[in-house]
């Protein structure tokens, strides 16, 4: 990172999750500045400018002999240029950027063999942008199998407005865009979420919440009006535990609850549909497939929304089976999407995946579950969180070398599992 008066290096070799090595280095930086970095013989030269700032050890971090450059950062700034070149003998080969094309739909694929169906059933994924164009093998699963997307982050606010006056659209345009050119759908996720914000946001005064809220929506879904086709307006909404509150005890207190209450969810819903009239517009939550306190909580939701005029088209039943101890009824699971639908609410499974440690369990539950999503007309999706174990949300970050999840249909060397098998199966035509 650089500033006005320094220049931090840190390096990770994947060895732990803080850095290997880390110097701070006092720089005089101009307005514009120029920054070199040397890889020689096992060390980092670097220069600001054309003056020599340091060295440091390069741990071995560019063996693998790909390099790819990234940036970010919490103020606005450009970017002028960026050039590598070859020292001394060295050679230096620069990768064209990937095909973002499937070469085509396999009947065989989970995509094909849903377009057979008597109806239409989206069959999704969650999509990381960094893996999709880094990935041959991931991107070959994620443009072949799949019809519709969800955006896994590139969407959540704290990615996507940095800053009060600063949209970052750049990841988010090209992870979209590839996926109507492969002729998916996209589900956008998410508008409003108690978690995934900003600095900025979390430290607005609460009076200035629901412009910032409003705001927020309307560029958003405005920017992406005619693209997106569905939206995850308000995730999460629903408390883990009773909060308290007497006015609306089933709720979570985030930043968003705190300053409008429940009208948070109206306001939401009701920019959203402004902003694009098209979209189908989602209440995203967990634990929605059981009996119990929280599908209680969430008809009750509905209720007051429906009675309030709030433009709700649909739930989504994220269907997380993270332990053993978890496991979804399908017969449950299908009667509360009857109920849904006696209310006039679509539903779908919008972020499945299941513990893998037995891996028939895994493939009962992932079969049992699209079999429900397609004998109810109004189930419009079936989506997993991810693709496969080497990219799944479940890997314990923090620990080194990596745990990987073992919870969707592909393993991390992107083979796939009994599940995916299994939903090959329930798909075919019988």
């Amino acid at each position: 990172s650089i500033s006005e008066n320094q220049l931090a290096v840190m390096i990770w070799d994947g060895s732990d999750s803080s850095p290997s090595e880390e110097h701070t280095f006092k720089v005089s930086m101009n307005r514009s500045a120029k920054l070199e970095m040397e890889n020689s013989t096992g060390s980092l030269t670097l220069k600001l400018d054309g003056r020599l700032v340091g060295f440091l050890s390069d741990h071995e971090v560019f063996s693998g002999g790909q390099v790819w450059f990234g940036f970010d950062g919490s103020r606005e700034w450009t970017l002028h240029q960026l050039r590598a070149e070859a020292q001394g003998d060295g050679k230096l080969r620069l990768v064209s950027p990937p095909s973002m094309e499937a070469s085509q739909v396999e009947t065989g694929s989970l995509r094909g063999l849903a377009a057979k169906q008597p109806r239409s059933l989206a069959i999704g994924t969650a999509l990381s942008f960094n893996a999709l164009f880094a990935d041959e093998s991931y991107r070959t699963l994620a443009l072949g199998q799949f019809s519709m997307l969800t955006t896994e982050n590139e969407l959540k606010p704290q990615f996507i407005h940095p800053q009060p006056d600063i949209y970052s659209f750049a990841e988010a345009d090209s992870l979209i865009g590839t996926g109507l050119a492969n002729g998916m759908k996209v589900h956008g996720h998410t508008l409003v979420f108690g978690e995934a914000n900003p600095k900025w946001m979390r430290d607005s005064p609460p009076t200035q919440l629901r412009q910032i809220m409003v705001d927020h929506i309307k560029t958003v879904v405005g920017h992406y009006k005619g693209k997106i086709s569905s939206w995850d307006v308000v995730n999460e909404p629903l408390a883990d535990n009773k909060s308290g509150d007497t006015t609306s005890p089933d709720l979570r207190q985030h930043i968003w609850y705190r300053a409008m209450g429940e009208q948070y969810i109206d306001i939401a819903f009701k920019t959203a549909r402004e902003a694009d009239p098209n979209a189908k517009l989602y209440i995203n939550d967990w634990g929605l497939e059981a009996d119990g306190d929280r599908w209680d909580s969430l008809l009750a939701l509905v209720a007051r929304l429906k009675q309030r005029g709030v433009p709700i088209d649909g739930i989504g039943f994220q269907a997380h089976v993270y332990k053993d101890g978890d496991h979804i009824d399908p017969a449950t699971l299908r009667r509360h999407i009857k109920t849904l639908a006696n209310l006039g609410l679509a539903s779908r499974i919008s972020e499945i995946d299941v513990h893998g440690e037995n891996q028939q369990v895994q493939a009962s539950q992932y079969s049992g579950v699209l079999q429900v999503c397609l004998a109810e007309p109004t189930c419009t999706a079936f989506s997993t969180w991810g693709i496969a174990d080497k990219y799944g949300s479940t890997t314990e970050i923090g620990s080194y070398p990596l745990e990987l999840g073992d919870d969707l249909l592909w393993d991390s060397t992107l083979q796939p599992k009994p599940a995916y098998r299994a939903l090959q199966n329930i798909l075919r035509p019988k």
